[in-house]
């Protein structure tokens, strides 16, 4: 045999180092691809939802990338590794995406290709993106990854052997199939789950129809369906076949979608149904004046053990949203979601109303309530004068009306008042209504507490006064919806018995033109007429708290029906229900109320009309407002053919003169003011920890009378408007109109809620008779 040569041994001996060099490499690559793994752990992102599995992706495909990468183009390293630091500006992950970039420009520049720093770009890049922050739209964050590994991925593949190609190959095409059995056994298990899931949703309305309709054994049958069918979802979705599926990613959270609706239908339902057995609300209604209250106190917890499970099936729900659930399903959860939304407050405001109802009603010992009957034919700014009074007790549910009786017959005598102590700020603003003597002008505020303060300060100080928990105003619109409950109700001195549809017209215009003269005969017949009803309503069989809520929602909105006391839970009660008639605008929006209160001592406003016009210019980027208010006063009264007690007045002003004490409240200055086109001088005052911009207005009889008020105001800077409109309860709802649009131009209008958008801005006309809240959202040109 022949020595070898000295170029063969030389030859050998490259092979050699070349070898070890290249057994070296793919050690090194194996520590890169492992250490991006371990990396890629510790990164954000929820595949699945689930942490385990969610680390397991995100570590196979930080492997997965940085070994294509090993061998990958180097111009596949650049555009990785450059797509990878622009998305990571302003963030962590630029740290690692720089350095990745730096190294493929170094690796650009080498003679050739090389592994290991491959690797490192690969391993660093996917640092970067599995750290990116939220990028757009949702989905771009995931959209920009795939397209950066994309190259390297399929250049990695083109550049391996064949052998790797093809273990790839079978690797994937193992995985394709593992994927769709797991999507079959998923997929029926999902389908048997929707079926049960759709069905428990009908069975739970219906039963929600059944107790509104008062037919709780049904009710109950109905949501034990219901219980029935979401627990079957349940069980499908917890079946052995579905559960392997929920490795794969963007599966997971549809199967928690649906898994979190049925564990939640499930425990609402359940509830529901032991609700309408332990929690009769047809049985919860006045007898005669006498309200059950151990029935009461028996719904109580019931009511508040489904209260608590619409909280946490809300909770369940807004754990499972997702961004990536597909529209049937994310739709279907909206839904849920949305009858959730709708239930919750709704029985917040039940389980609330129970909890309190007990004291309200003298559970707790003997409750005492003013009743002022009032009248907005001769307005006051919480709506109308107090034309009669009733004392209303309650003790272990049974309602009394000891006493009631014209309001003249409480005043304080000639030369007396009533000691108002720490009222000053109210006497200050209403001193020409002399609430200190006359207690028709307790209603002088629009807010209830105030005014239910000074009745409380007041009534003991009357003849035959006592401590009083609390006062109920009720105005002739009011008093026509509670004949709604009682039916007509015959009284003393009138020829038609008062009814639903005549009760209004009569008391506030009828009582003054047929006692015309007569003054000790009309009020008798006011406070007989107050009586009546309310002797009615405790002799009578009401109905329960739905039809109650038709007919006296309406009232309680208009805030022609309010009521409040002076304990604490039964205010915030009282504040949810809307019924307690707080005047508490808005500390960061803008508001409007436009009140009046008659200034002639006659019944004159039950002829008045209102129009008002709001044109607002906003500026979002400063908050600077500027507005024309316009408020068109029509009087109707005559100047002849009434009495004098509806159309005479004590100022000298000819007969039917409407003369008004008109204020303004609003969050802006007023910068200037007309009458008719004369200038108009405002008085401004503080109230309720806000200015407010008054005037005496006189209209003549059968004419209009226009005000314009210039108003400038500094609003929280932002792209949304918001105006809360405040309303007056009167004879004749007013009509508000409302325009807005950009200061400058330079924004436009692009969305409104209770406001028609058109050309850039919005307006609205609307029926005033109760708050509204108005909002608009700005943009830039």
């Amino acid at each position: 045999m022949a020595p070898p040569t000295a170029t063969a041994t030389a030859t050998d001996r490259a092979s050699i180092v070349r070898s070890r060099r290249r057994s070296l490499d793919r050690r090194i690559v194996r520590a890169v691809t492992a250490a991006a793994a371990l990396a890629a752990v510790a990164a954000g992102g929820e595949a699945t939802g689930l942490a385990v599995v969610d680390a397991l992706w995100r570590a196979t495909l930080a492997a997965v990338v940085t070994a294509a990468a090993s061998r990958s183009r180097r111009w596949s390293w650049l555009w990785m590794a450059g797509l990878a630091t622009a998305a990571a500006v302003g963030s962590p992950a630029l740290i690692p995406g720089s350095a990745a970039l730096a190294l493929a420009l170094v690796g650009v520049f080498q003679d050739r290709r090389n592994r290991v720093l491959g690797a490192c770009i690969g391993a660093l890049t996917i640092q970067a993106l599995l750290r990116l922050p939220d990028l757009g739209f949702h989905g771009l964050t995931a959209l920009v990854t795939a397209s950066a590994v994309a190259p390297a991925l399929w250049s990695g593949y083109d550049r391996s052997q064949r052998s790797a190609q093809q273990r790839i190959l079978r690797a994937l095409a193992g995985s394709a199939l593992v994927v769709f059995v797991l999507l079959v056994g998923l997929a029926i298990a999902m389908i048997n789950a929707r079926n049960e899931l759709q069905r428990g949703v009908s069975s739970a309305r219906a039963g929600l129809e059944m107790i509104r309709a008062g037919d709780h054994e049904q009710a109950a049958a109905r949501f034990e369906r219901a219980a029935s069918a979401f627990s079957s979802a349940h069980d499908a979705l917890s079946s052995p076949w579905s559960q392997p599926a929920r490795a794969l990613p963007l599966v997971s959270q549809q199967v928690d979608a649906l898994a979190g609706m049925s564990e939640a239908g499930d425990e609402l339902a359940r509830s529901a149904s032991r609700m309408a057995i332990s929690a009769p609300y047809h049985q919860l209604r006045a007898k005669r004046g006498t309200i059950d209250l151990e029935l009461v106190r028996a719904m109580q917890q019931p009511v508040e053990d489904s209260t608590e499970a619409l909280r946490s099936a809300r909770e369940r729900v807004a754990s499972v949203r997702s961004p990536w659930l597909v529209p049937p399903i994310g739709s279907e959860l909206d839904e849920f979601a949305s009858d959730i939304d709708r239930s919750l407050p709704q029985a917040e405001l039940a389980s609330e109303g129970l909890r309190v109802a007990p004291r309200l009603l003298g559970g707790e010992g003997r409750r005492r309530y003013l009743l002022l009957f009032t009248s907005p034919a001769e307005t006051r700014f919480l709506g109308g004068f107090v034309g009669s009074y009733g004392v209303l007790t309650a003790l272990d549910g049974e309602l009394t009306l000891e006493r009631s009786g014209a309001s003249a017959d409480l005043s304080a005598g000639p030369g007396d008042e009533f000691d108002l102590e720490g009222f000053e700020e109210t006497l200050v603003r209403y001193g020409r209504y002399q609430p200190q003597r006359f207690v028709q002008n307790l209603t002088v505020s629009p807010d209830l507490p105030t005014d239910a303060a000074l009745a409380r300060a007041v009534f003991p100080q009357t003849l035959g006064g006592e401590p009083i928990d609390g006062v109920l105003v009720a105005d002739p619109f009011a008093i026509a919806a509670l004949l709604e409950l009682t039916g007509p109700v015959p009284v003393e001195g009138l020829d038609t018995p008062l009814d639903s549809t005549n009760a209004a017209r009569y008391l506030l215009d009828g009582q003054y033109q047929r006692f015309e003269g007569d003054l000790d005969a009309r009020r008798d017949r006011l406070a007989a007429a107050a009586r009546a009803t309310f002797d009615a309503l405790l002799e009578t069989d009401l109905p329960g708290p739905r039809r109650l809520g038709e007919v006296l929602g309406p009232m309680v909105q208009q805030k022609r029906l309010l009521l409040w006391t002076f304990d604490d839970a039964e205010q915030a009660f009282l504040e949810h229900l809307g019924a307690a008639g707080r005047f508490s605008p808005p500390d960061h929006s803008d508001y409007l109320s436009v009140r009046v209160a008659n200034a002639n001592a006659n019944k004159i406003d039950a002829y008045l009309h209102r129009i008002i016009d709001y044109d607002v210019r906003f500026d979002p980027g400063t908050g600077q407002l500027s507005a024309r208010l316009t408020v068109e006063l029509v009087n109707d009264a005559p100047g002849s053919g009434l009495p004098p007690y509806v159309i005479g007045n004590h100022r000298g002003e000819p007969p039917g003169t409407n003369t008004t004490y008109l204020s303004l409240y609003t969050p802006s200055r007023v910068v200037g003011a007309t009458i008719d086109g004369r200038s108009l001088a405002l008085e401004p005052q503080r109230e309720l920890g806000g200015t407010v911009w008054s005037a005496l207005v006189s209209v003549p009889p059968q004419s209009r009378t226009t005000l314009r008020f210039q108003l400038e105001g500094q609003l929280p800077g932002g792209t949304t408007y918001q105006l809360a409109a405040l309303s007056q309860p009167l004879a004749h709802p007013d009509l508000l109109r409302v325009r807005l649009g950009s200061a400058d131009g330079a924004f436009e209008v692009r969305e409104g809620e209770g406001l028609e958008v058109r050309d850039g801005s919005a307006s609205g006309e609307l029926i005033w008779s109760a708050d509204r809240w108005l909002r608009a959202g700005f943009r830039r040109r």
